[in-house]
């Protein structure tokens, strides 16, 4: 199953977010740490759902991967 797969990665999980959408009402990690069984890092990035993907976070998403990826 999905969830069967997504328990067998390793390594930390990066959940980028946006900070203008308003998901209070929702846990951080979106549920994804019930599926992995390991803690997720919500990072929130400027701009909207769909800006996030832009500059800057299009920067500091790579920069975190690439941070994360070196050790």
């Amino acid at each position: 199953s999905q969830a069967q797969f997504f328990r067998q990665l390793q390594g930390p999980m990066l959940l980028f977010c946006s900070a203008d959408d308003p998901i209070n009402t929702l846990p951080r990690s979106l549920g994804w740490d019930r599926i992995l069984k390991k803690p997720v890092q919500a990072i929130p990035l400027p701009g909207s759902h769909h800006k996030i993907f832009e500059n800057p976070g299009a920067k500091i998403m790579a920069q975190m991967i690439l941070d994360k990826l070196s050790g």
